[in-house]
């Protein structure tokens, strides 16, 4: 898109309404975020809670585990947790290699995707500008931010909290309609 482009769809915003309308401020904010993120993935040793994961996605012994050693390893090291998360990570592992900056790595994206299914469903079911405020609060708050960087399984919890919500309000939403 050339600079005009952009100038002809911050135009149109300011036309219409709050130029914070417009989904283009929401890449900004999601390359921060990504940047700021991308910079931790290999700047600390991996904590004790990464440990639990990459064990029991099978990452730390020289065999891959199948998804059925992965249900027996969490039934063995931690039955409170849920596979969900230690299942990706396991297949996860398995395209892109067992070194601890890739499971943050799937941490990040995780959070990435939250942070736009967040700012989706404040634009499409509160207004356009919520969708700007929305981002910008989950963006900015430090307990989410400080574990971007984990390999751990609580930026999918946002995510997939988010997707459920977004799904049915959608299904909601089209029942109304019709």
């Amino acid at each position: 898109m050339s600079h005009n482009g952009v100038l002809e769809m911050t135009s149109r915003a300011t036309s219409k309404g709050d130029i914070l309308d417009h989904w283009f401020w929401a890449i900004p904010v999601l390359i921060i975020v990504a940047a700021l993120s991308l910079r931790q993935i290999d700047g600390f040793p991996p904590s004790a809670d990464e440990f639990f994961s990459m064990h029991g996605a099978g990452w730390l012994l020289d065999a891959p585990y199948s998804p059925q050693d992965v249900l027996s390893s969490l039934i063995e090291i931690s039955p409170e947790h849920t596979p969900g998360y230690t299942l990706l990570l396991n297949q996860w592992g398995g395209f892109v290699g067992h070194h601890i900056a890739m499971a943050r790595v799937l941490s990040i994206f995780a959070g990435l995707l939250s942070l736009a299914l967040t700012y989706r469903l404040a634009r499409v079911f509160v207004a356009p500008i919520a969708g700007f405020y929305a981002l910008a609060f989950m963006a900015g708050n430090a307990f989410f931010n400080y574990y971007y960087a984990y390999a751990r399984m609580y930026s999918l919890f946002v995510c997939l909290g988010a997707l459920l919500l977004w799904l049915y309000l959608r299904i909601i939403d089209q029942k109304r309609a019709t």
